[in-house]
C-alpha cells in the first residue's frame, strides 16, 4: 500500500512538471503566436491592396515618388 501511495505521488509529480512550462517553453509560444498574427495582418494588407482601386494604388505610388524625391534632394 505504501509502495502504491508511492508510486501515486512520483506520477502525480511527473505530470505537473509536463504540465509545467518552462520560461523558454513559454517565450517561444508567445513569438509564435505574434509571428502569426503579423503574417495574418500582412495576408490582409495584400488582399486589400490587391482588391483596391487603381486609382488607389497610383496614388500611393505617387506619394511614394514624391517622399523618395524630397529626401534625396535633402541628402
Amino acid at each position: 500500500m505504501e509502495k502504491r501511495k508511492r508510486d501515486q505521488v512520483i506520477k502525480q509529480k511527473e505530470e505537473e512538471a509536463q504540465k509545467k512550462k518552462s520560461d523558454l517553453e513559454i517565450e517561444l509560444l508567445k513569438r509564435q503566436q505574434k509571428l502569426e498574427q503579423l503574417e495574418l495582418e500582412k495576408q490582409k494588407l495584400q488582399e486589400e491592396q490587391e482588391n483596391a482601386p487603381e486609382f488607389v494604388k497610383v496614388k500611393g505610388n505617387l506619394r511614394r515618388t514624391g517622399q523618395e524625391v524630397a529626401q534625396a534632394q535633402e541628402s
